[in-house]
């Protein structure tokens, strides 16, 4: 427990001596983190890799680009997807005081989907949907080059093959993170 207070302190120490925001114009930041979901028509949860990019335009403004690969629901009755991957790319807007940033965005992008055909367990039929999600996060940039996460989506589209599958759900993600300054 006391080591817990130490690092505590220390990386509340580096936070509070950093006479500038970390969050600026040119900062690059980036994740890849395991997210679990609950997906609404199934009423089940599942579960991705997800790997975010960053660049802010400025301390108020950014642009970001999500990807998400399907791991599987985390049941062990047959999943509604074979998979579902996705990519989206929006703006966020940012909230920013000291190193702390709280965020609010929206993504537009593509689902690449595949459900289990009826009598063919292996094959199903594909599909490449438009999903759009608005995000909300906090960012702690506790240290030059990490970040502490913790960010929700509410993803959104339709899979529109011979049976319709609504792709909305909901997904978490948290962890640590990676960036740096691009610009001098």
């Amino acid at each position: 427990m006391k080591y817990l207070h130490l690092i505590a302190l220390m990386i509340l120490g580096n936070v509070s001596a950093q006479e500038k925001s970390l969050v600026q114009s040119g900062l690059l930041s980036a994740y890849l983190t395991y997210a679990p979901s609950y997906h609404f028509e199934s009423k089940s949860s599942t579960f991705y890799v997800v790997g975010k990019l960053e660049g802010y335009l400025s301390q108020k403004i950014s642009i970001s680009g999500e990807g998400a690969y399907y791991l599987g629901n985390g049941q062990q009755s047959k999943s509604v997807f074979n998979y579902n991957n996705n990519l989206s790319v929006g703006p966020n807007f940012h909230y920013v005081r000291n190193n702390n940033d709280l965020s609010l965005g929206f993504q537009a992008g593509i689902a690449f989907t595949e459900t289990p055909r009826v009598g063919a367990p292996t094959i199903g039929e594909k599909n490449v949907s438009p999903m759009i999600a608005p995000v909300i996060g906090y960012t702690n940039y506790f240290f030059k080059y990490f970040h502490f996460f913790v960010n929700a989506r509410l993803c959104m589209g339709q899979h529109l093959a011979s049976q319709a599958v609504n792709l909305a759900e909901l997904r978490f993600a948290a962890g640590l993170g990676f960036n740096f300054q691009s610009k001098r």
